[in-house]
């Protein structure tokens, strides 16, 4: 029987601005803490909560929720005990929203600026000449570019939030590509994102 999950919406992706990482698991998270309101009726369960991730002070544990429901930082998997998570469809979820990444690496991006660090403590951006906006012309544009070891900068990135990192260096030029995708692992009773 194929596993239905009723919170989800259809995901349009249109281009890379309209990518949100983890958006299928922070979904899924969402619908099982909103069983346990943040406030108002249900003060009871709220401690009860509280008491099961070991801490006491409301305001703290209201801050840490919310970041725990979006998956910043590390999240005790007590807590996801506690609003009853099951680990396996989160796992299901994480695939949904591995496969977005996968669709939003599929789109052509246009690179308009790219980021430099003139010294230390000093960063700016440069305008991509227009016949190099698109992604694959400006990387071949910015390695020939940074390839020069008498350049101005130091560093050179090309940067897309929470999808793509290029990095380029003085004299190197390329150096890397840091890929984004959504993972997540658990250590120590936490459960841990990228």
């Amino acid at each position: 029987m194929p596993l239905k999950l009723p919170f989800f919406t259809a995901n349009d992706l249109k281009g890379p601005e309209d990518y949100v990482p983890y958006r299928n698991c922070i979904s899924y998270i969402h619908q099982k803490s909103l069983e346990i309101p943040y406030s108002g009726m249900g003060q009871e369960k709220r401690l009860k909560l509280m008491e099961k991730v070991g801490m006491k002070n409301y305001s703290k544990f209201y801050r840490r929720r919310m970041e725990w429901d979006n998956l910043s930082g590390k999240v005790p998997l007590a807590y996801f005990e506690a609003i009853g998570v099951d680990m396996d469809v989160l796992s299901f979820c994480l695939g949904l929203d591995y496969e977005n990444y996968l669709e939003v690496l599929s789109f052509e991006r246009k690179v308009p600026f790219a980021g430099v660090r003139l010294a230390c403590c000093i960063y700016g951006n440069i305008q991509t000449p227009e016949e190099f906006q698109n992604e694959k012309d400006a990387i071949k544009y910015y390695h020939s570019l940074m390839l020069d070891s008498n350049i101005q900068f130091t560093h050179l990135w090309i940067r897309f939030p929470n999808i793509i990192h290029h990095a380029f260096t003085r004299g190197v030029g390329y150096v890397r590509t840091i890929y984004y995708y959504p993972e997540f692992f658990t250590k120590n009773g936490f459960l841990w994102t990228r």
